[in-house]
């Protein structure tokens, strides 16, 4: 039995590397395309790049793992299937589950480290992959070259598309700060007043966003690598509000003068136009950052449970929200955030059981199916993945919508149910046979 179960250890291995591997690598891709154009063209090192791909393959692990997992045993049980193997240990009299028992624990050890590496480890590589980032950020903003349009510039609750005609080659005497300097600085600035100006108040209007038109003679991004301190400058500018697009009229505009109910007016053509010497925005600060924005899955467990402890009982929990004419409940930002770190909590938790629950479903599966092609356990793997995938997200929007701790710790642990419940049937009728 020893030798059987050695073997079959053996033969689960190598397909389960190379899938994680395999969705490692496709997951690392759809990370890194979107952006890295933009990043290589801004002259980001090619060691920076390389300290984030090796700090994104750690936490990428957390995904790649169950995944692999899931594709790899469907594919050696298979193979195992269709080669008679596992009739073989039939016909010698011992269950094929029996087999399969070191399989199983090695896969809930693989989910007990998992767990352990969800609350020591992993926090920290996502602090590393934000000051990684960060440091990206504030080269690609001190190195942003003329006649291009960059259009996803900004800070929180604000958007900025930011384009200029020349960049002056002055010599900067400031030592140690990046300094751009830009001449026939245009831009356009979106302000979400939700995000600026958040509104804890029983009533608010939403939806509102104020754009404005910058135009400048002159203008500066000032960084200072040490403290991560980013700072736009114009000078010598104008700043003209843009009109805000009115909802359509009721009843329509034609209809109303067919029948002699308004009077068009000749447009106003006025604008308000403001003249300003010196505008000055910060863009980010990674001192400032770290304190007031730090992401619940960057936390130790510690702090996490620190933070989920003091809910924010001085705030209500919902907040009825006017938008032309209709008022809808929404979550204030404060429970908003509370209940994203509650998720987060419970993910740490439920999320590594999913490495234990695809081997208990994929070792019976395959023998149940007999898949003989590789794109039919990948066409399995994959149904399976988005069946966890789909519950995983009602599990999210529950906890997000504010349900109590009990119902949530329960959607969350809903995926794991019902396909490791799937998973113990199937292996039962295996064992029966």
């Amino acid at each position: 039995m020893t030798t059987l179960r050695l073997y079959i250890l053996r033969e689960l291995f190598l397909p389960v590397l190379i899938s994680i591997c395999f969705f490692t690598f496709v997951l690392l891709l759809v990370s890194l395309v979107e952006d890295a154009q933009k990043l290589l063209t801004a002259g980001i090192s090619g060691q920076m790049l390389g300290q984030l791909v090796v700090i994104l393959l750690g936490t990428l692990l957390t995904f790649t793992v169950p995944m692999g997992v899931l594709l790899g045993t469907l594919i050696a049980v298979g193979r195992l299937t269709n080669e008679n193997e596992i009739l073989a240990i039939r016909v010698a009299g011992i269950s094929p589950p029996r087999v399969f028992v070191p399989a199983l624990v090695f896969a809930l050890g693989l989910s007990g480290l998992h767990m352990a590496a969800n609350n020591t480890a992993l926090p920290a590589l996502f602090g590393q992959v934000r000051e990684i980032t960060y440091q990206m950020q504030f080269q690609l903003l001190t190195n942003l070259r003329p006649d291009r349009v960059y259009d996803d510039i900004g800070t929180s609750g604000t958007t900025m598309a930011l384009t200029y005609e020349k960049r002056d080659e002055e010599i900067d005497t400031d030592a140690g700060l990046a300094r751009l300097r830009m001449r026939g600085v245009n831009m356009r600035l979106k302000v979400e007043r939700d995000e600026v100006f958040p509104s804890e108040a029983p009533v608010a209007r939403s939806g509102e966003a104020f754009e404005f038109l910058l135009f400048a003679e002159t203008g500066t991004i000032t960084g200072d690598p040490e403290s991560g301190d980013l700072t736009l400058e114009l000078y010598d500018g104008t700043w003209m509000p843009m009109p805000r697009n009115e909802p359509p009229a009721d009843p329509p505009v034609e209809q109303a003068v067919a029948e002699g109910d308004v009077t068009i007016e000749p447009p106003d053509e006025s604008t308000t136009v403001i003249r300003f010497e010196t505008l000055r925005n910060r863009m980010g600060s990674k001192k400032i950052d770290r304190a007031t924005s730090m992401m619940p899955r960057e936390m130790p467990l510690r702090q996490l449970l620190d933070h989920i402890a003091d809910p924010p009982h001085h705030v209500p929990v919902f907040r009825e929200i006017e938008r032309r004419g209709t008022v809808t409940r929404r979550i204030t930002g404060a429970w908003e955030a509370y209940f994203e770190a509650r998720n987060e909590l419970i993910t740490r938790f439920t999320l590594p059981l999913a490495t234990f629950t695809f081997a208990l479903i994929a070792i019976p599966l395959a023998m149940e199916i007999r898949p003989r092609a590789k794109s039919l356990s990948a066409l399995l793997a994959a149904g399976l993945l988005l069946a966890y995938y789909m519950l995983m997200t009602f599990g999210n929007a529950v906890g997000a919508g504010g349900a109590s701790w009990p119902v949530t710790v329960l959607v969350h642990l809903l995926p794991n149910l019902l396909i490791g419940g799937v998973g113990i049937v199937l292996l039962i009728r295996e064992a029966r046979r």
